[in-house]
């Protein structure tokens, strides 16, 4: 069992370097790290250098919300797929400020048991009713370009006469075409997950050969939480995600994949040992956030794996 870790990331890095240099610690895994390209990567070449089981891939810039999340994504299941050496078993999103609650035993177990399984949860948007759902991909948004005046004036108009109404116009279809002229019902879930090679190798060949189903997520609000779970809700991988079909959910933690997190109003930043309880016993392998101000928690979860290895 091989892993790569696909890594976006934008800020704190000697967080980025204490978590590659966790993950790849005796494992034969590999951490391939995308920098914003809006942010200076000297830092963070400077942090990673010494860990040649890290790879620092080429930098898009990546505007929240935008589409670009998913380019610097593609780039990284590119860049992972084709790395020399014996490939890769299974393919890590994570987004920088996370941190294993499990051992590196322990997550490589728990993929070995679940060899087969693609961990990317989602429900179908485009068959909700309900306002914030249907905002993400019937309305315009261009997240890529925020500063054009134009794209503000856009984002005043949505959030004014449709969000604050309850009442959302459909601009665009309910559903997204393939390159063969099929509709795609439209899925949503978490951006943090995990797939197989054969669904990684799925994604990015989807992605060079449907153009047009590209172009249509580049206006759409959060594409990073809903393009890869179209494709893949949309392919016979469906059946071998948790639930084997889109299931209809409340709230955005109810779709958490292999990272767990709480998102009261913003997502929680986890810094105390007392932490460390809710963490284990979640049943997730990794969590966010933790950055370098969780050093006391990160501390103490490393000396509980160190614990766990050598009974």
């Amino acid at each position: 069992m091989r892993i790569a870790y696909l890594i976006l990331c934008h800020t704190d890095p000697d967080h980025i370097k204490r978590l590659t240099d966790k993950i790849t610690d005796r494992t034969g895994d590999e951490a391939f790290v995308h920098v914003d390209g809006k942010c200076d990567v000297r830092p963070f070449a400077q942090a990673l250098q010494e860990n040649p089981h890290v790879h620092l891939t080429p930098c898009v810039p990546v505007y929240w919300g935008g589409y670009s999340a998913i380019e610097a994504t593609i780039l990284l299941f590119r860049t992972a797929l084709a790395h020399a050496g014996q490939p890769f078993d299974r393919f890590v999103i994570l987004q920088g400020l996370e941190y294993p609650i499990r051992s590196n035993a322990a997550i490589h177990a728990f993929f070995e048991e679940n060899a087969d399984k693609e961990f990317i949860l989602a429900q179908n948007i485009s068959q909700s009713t309900d306002p914030k759902e249907i905002h993400k991909y019937s309305l315009y948004w261009y997240l890529d370009t925020p500063d054009k005046r134009w794209v503000r004036l856009l984002h005043e108009v949505n959030r004014s006469l449709f969000l604050a109404r309850g009442h959302i116009p459909h601009f665009k279809h309910s559903y997204v075409k393939n390159n063969n002229g099929e509709k795609m019902a439209i899925h949503q879930g978490c951006a943090q997950f995990g797939v197989t090679r054969d669904l990684a190798e799925y994604l990015v060949r989807f992605h060079e050969e449907n153009k047009g189903f590209n172009r249509y997520f580049h206006s759409m609000y959060a594409p990073d939480e809903a393009y890869f779970h179209t494709i893949v809700y949309n392919s016979p991988f469906v059946r071998h995600t948790p639930d084997g079909k889109a299931v209809a959910r409340p709230h955005l933690t109810d779709f958490e994949n292999l990272t767990y997190f709480e998102y009261p109003t913003t997502v929680t930043l986890f810094t105390e040992k007392k932490d460390w309880a809710k963490l284990r016993d979640s049943g997730f392998l990794f969590f966010r956030k933790a950055s370098s101000e969780s050093k006391e928690l990160l501390d103490y979860i490393d000396a509980q794996h160190l614990l766990q290895d050598n009974p």
